[in-house]
């Protein structure tokens, strides 16, 4: 196993997690106890009540760029899905999950899917597995991925109105893919042939997340997680960085926006799929908490 040293490179939000620290009261002498015993006159409900629900949309920029090598030794076209399959954006809602189960301890769960499909004339010539799609072929092209996350978080610095936790976790992207379209086959041309593919990448992830009350029932949260992992047969690599805001505008209920941008790399050598995967997207999220 090989862990990447650019998790300190990616942690582009790291600056804003060491501003919740310096914004934070100072610690007491005895900063165990301080640690121990947090908002003792106030409630805040993010930092303090055990469980915590968002539900939100993205609205999403997606990219996607596979390529499905053949089992005779053909080696797949790198396919951009946008440019050469006419895949669009679209809006996905996207659910979080938090149990804090001591003071300092949590888990967290994350969950969201996306699915396209579109069919299409293809301007180039591209195989996938063992078959070769000539251009001006209509093709009809299906793709459906979907996300996963469950993390443990530490908070090692936790005052009245900010948390610094670190978190370890499994992240594992679900993603299946099929091209059905007139091609060459072993070089026989004119047959309409399916190609279908699919994968389940669970990766590591370790990260650094931190939650800061800015002022009364409004939360800055911001993240940053990285892992690089080489077994077997998967090769990839996750960075997720992510931030913001929330207003509690009822002691349970709270209204967000925020930004997210994934980016995932995965070589595989399966039966069920042999090739590379590189998939990210970025965009705005808007969200429902409950907190209770």
């Amino acid at each position: 196993m090989k862990l990447n040293n650019a998790f300190v490179k990616s942690a582009g939000i790291a600056p804003v997690l060491l501003i919740l620290a310096a914004h934070g009261p100072s610690c007491a002498a005895d900063g165990g106890a301080a640690d121990i015993k947090v908002a003792a006159t106030r409630e805040s409900p993010l930092l303090d009540d055990p469980f915590m629900v968002s539900l939100g949309t993205f609205l999403l920029t997606t990219e996607t760029k596979i390529s499905i090598d053949g089992t005779a030794g053909n080696t797949g076209t790198i396919i951009d899905t946008k440019k050469d399959l006419g895949f669009k954006d679209a809006d996905r809602f996207r659910l979080d999950a938090t149990w804090r189960f001591a003071p300092k301890h949590k888990v967290r769960a994350m969950a969201f899917s996306i699915s396209q499909s579109n069919t299409q004339t293809l301007d180039r010539d591209i195989t996938v597995g063992d078959t070769v799609y000539p251009v001006n072929v209509e093709v009809t092209a299906k793709n459906s991925t979907t996300v996963y996350e469950l993390a443990y978080e530490y908070s090692f610095l936790r005052r009245e109105n900010y948390e610094i936790t670190a978190s370890a976790g499994l992240h594992a992207v679900d993603f299946s893919f099929s091209l059905r379209g007139t091609g060459t086959v072993n070089g026989q041309t004119g047959q309409a042939s399916t190609e279908t593919a699919s994968v389940t990448a669970p990766l590591p992830v370790f990260g650094l997340r931190g939650l800061w009350e800015i002022a009364p029932n409004w939360y800055l949260d911001a993240q940053a997680q990285y892992f690089a992992l080489k077994i077997d047969n998967i090769d990839g690599k996750i960075t997720d960085l992510r931030a913001g805001v929330t207003y509690m505008i009822g002691r349970h209920w709270g209204l967000g926006a925020g930004y997210n941008r994934f980016v995932t790399t995965v070589g595989v050598d399966k039966n069920s799929f042999d090739g590379e995967l590189k998939w990210n997207y970025s965009g705005a999220q808007v969200f429902v908490t409950a907190s209770f």
